[in-house]
């Protein structure tokens, strides 16, 4: 007989999977929180010049002019005008010249051509929807602008990566210790992440955080799979995607209320610890230890979802590889 066939006995969907089944979908929902985060975190916002002249130049004291005439020409001077025929998001990355905005001030004058150049003091932001994002902290934007989606990028490569990785390593080692270890990357190098000082540091951390969470996703949809009867295996292949599914919709509820990145990539990261209480009651996967020839571990876990099952096994129930044939899941 094969696995299957001792699933059977077990009752294909007993109270044991159910059990088990449960907690591997419930670990998926920060696979996609993690997934999501970086939609939020750097979201874009409005962002102009800061203009050191107008920030010193103060509307009150200003004799030239009133003061609600006197902030306008501020707001003029603070971001020229966007001409599609000439240089593209020049109210954004250009500015006028100190020299002209000096003048400007002083004369009230701000309907002649003026002198335009490139931001060389920074820039501020819009900060009225996000209070702050990785946009804003590194400022990447202007000439900096496709850092973001690079980012992205490279975390669809580490996903790539710990498929592969992760994958062998289960295959090899096991799927709980396997399991195990990418949710503690995830979680470390979510909380880390919350404290980087660089761009380049987010981005090596956001690698790390992919490759463990395709990990987590892989490695849980596995061990749901193996140990549910072939009659509903199809049924548990599908309903782990709605958990995955639910973390979207928490993922962007946390986004909702939390403005601010590194607070929200933290509240994101640290209940992932949480699923470290599980190991005492996460079992291996009997199937994955039938094909390591380890039979005695096998014997125990399939007798102890036997008495949750409240099924009676045969007396001379037993593996070995002449009793029984499995056919592993496996990632390559």
């Amino acid at each position: 007989m094969d696995f299957d066939d001792v699933l059977k006995l077990l009752g294909d969907f007993g109270r044991y999977q159910k059990r088990q089944y449960a907690m591997v979908c419930l670990i998926v929902i920060p696979v996609a929180i993690h997934s999501l985060s970086h939609v939020f975190i750097s979201a874009k916002t409005d962002h102009w010049c800061v203009v050191p002249e107008l920030q010193n130049f103060n509307c009150t004291n200003s004799d030239s002019v009133e003061r609600e005439a006197c902030i306008k020409i501020k707001q003029n001077l603070a971001r020229p005008k966007d001409d599609v025929n000439t240089i593209p998001n020049e109210a954004q990355c250009w500015m006028y010249t100190s020299e002209d905005i000096t003048e400007a001030l002083f004369t009230n004058n701000v309907s002649r051509e003026l002198d335009i150049t490139l931001c060389t003091n920074g820039w501020e932001y819009d900060t009225s929807q996000y209070k702050s994002t990785i946009i804003q902290e590194f400022d990447l934007v202007c000439e900096k602008a496709a850092k973001p989606s690079l980012s992205q990028s490279i975390f669809f490569v580490g996903t790539l990566v710990g498929s592969l990785v992760f994958g062998a390593l289960a295959d090899k080692f096991g799927r709980k210790p396997v399991l195990f270890l990418a949710v503690g990357l995830q979680c470390g190098s979510g909380i880390l992440t919350s404290f980087v000082k660089s761009f380049a540091a987010y981005t090596a951390l956001r690698f790390i955080t992919a490759a463990a969470n395709i990990a987590v996703f892989i490695t849980a949809f596995v061990i749901g799979t193996e140990t549910v009867g072939v009659s509903k295996r199809t049924y548990a292949g599908l309903v782990i995607e709605f958990f995955f599914a639910f973390g979207l919709i928490i993922m962007a509820g946390l986004a909702y209320f939390i403005r601010e990145w590194r607070t929200l990539q933290l509240v994101a990261s640290v209940p992932g610890l949480l699923y470290f209480l599980y190991i005492p009651f996460f079992p291996e996967s009997a199937r994955w230890l039938i094909s390591q020839k380890r039979y005695d571990e096998a014997k125990k876990i399939t007798e102890k979802a036997a008495t949750v099952n409240n099924v009676n096994l045969p007396t001379d129930f037993h593996f070995s590889e002449h009793t029984v044939r499995v056919i592993v899941i496996t990632y390559n």
